[in-house]
């Protein structure tokens, strides 16, 4: 896998662009993000190619959105400060938007103002708007999809691309196509929603615990309700900013769905 860190002085210092090529299911060498397009061929079966924008700068993202020839408002929703989860089918190529979710101890530690300002750029913030810390970090992954291309941009490098990596190379996904890429990446992100929701159903199971509990105090339980309602409002809001505005939506996590349909085939379900 070819890694290449290109240095940059304006606010992506820490920008990271890296890649693989595949020729029939095989590892090749010659990833090369400026000569992206020349890969991009039909006829070329049994190529494939993944490239990877990690905090990238605006010269680098529109150069490889003018080699690639992607449209100008799928890019647009790449760099935007708020943006919903969405799939988009262009002419050209297919754009996807995600967030992922990641858990971590909740210990956030001292962290500078530029610090705040940047994680809230990129959706991974880990500072609630009542100052708790957050049980949560959501990442915001863009991809595009042209042909046998396959490109994620991250604005953030807090998200394990190794993961998705090893997930890949575990499938064996390389062997077939970009649609299989994709299905590996998404099931990573997936995982994650699944981590989260699982702590969210470990709290209300402690929560329960505490309000049934017969020595308990009839305002014992307010303190802890107040903790574990937090990471549940805080997962459904999606980040907030330093200042704590709602600036980055998130689509809430929402419940099983009960409610029982009559097929004409299958009788109620």
């Amino acid at each position: 896998m070819t890694d290449s860190v290109e240095a940059d002085t304006g606010r992506h210092a820490n920008e990271r662009i890296r890649g693989q090529l595949w020729r029939d299911g095989e590892a090749v060498d010659g990833f090369d993000i400026e000569a992206i397009s020349d890969c991009l061929d039909a006829d070329q079966d049994g190529t494939l190619i993944w490239a990877d924008l990690e905090c990238p700068t605006h010269e680098t993202l529109s150069r490889v959105a003018a080699e690639l020839d992607l449209d100008p408002f799928a890019v647009e929703d790449t760099v935007a400060a708020a943006e919903r989860v969405k799939t988009v089918m262009y002419s050209g190529h297919t754009f996807v938007m995600v967030y992922a979710i990641t858990l971590h101890d909740g210990e956030s530690g001292e962290e500078s103002t530029d610090d705040v300002a940047e994680r809230a750029a990129g959706t991974a913030v880990r500072a609630s708007p009542d100052g708790r810390a957050r049980l949560f970090d959501l990442h915001r992954i863009s991809i595009f999809v042209k042909q046998n291309v396959l490109i994620t941009v991250r604005p953030t490098p807090d998200f394990d691309m190794d993961e998705v990596v090893r997930r890949w190379s575990e499938s064996g996904a390389m062997q077939y196509g970009v649609g299989a890429l994709v299905h590996g990446l998404l099931d990573v992100v997936v995982d994650g929603h699944f981590d989260a929701v699982q702590l969210l159903d470990d709290e209300i199971e402690d929560l329960e615990a505490l309000l049934f509990e017969a020595r308990a105090g009839p305002r014992a339980p307010a303190p802890y309700l107040r903790s574990a309602q937090g990471p549940r409002r805080a997962a459904a809001r999606g980040p907030a900013d330093a200042g704590g505005d709602r600036r980055y939506p998130a689509a809430p996590l929402r419940q099983p769905c009960t409610t029982r349909t009559r097929s004409p085939l299958l009788g109620s379900v």
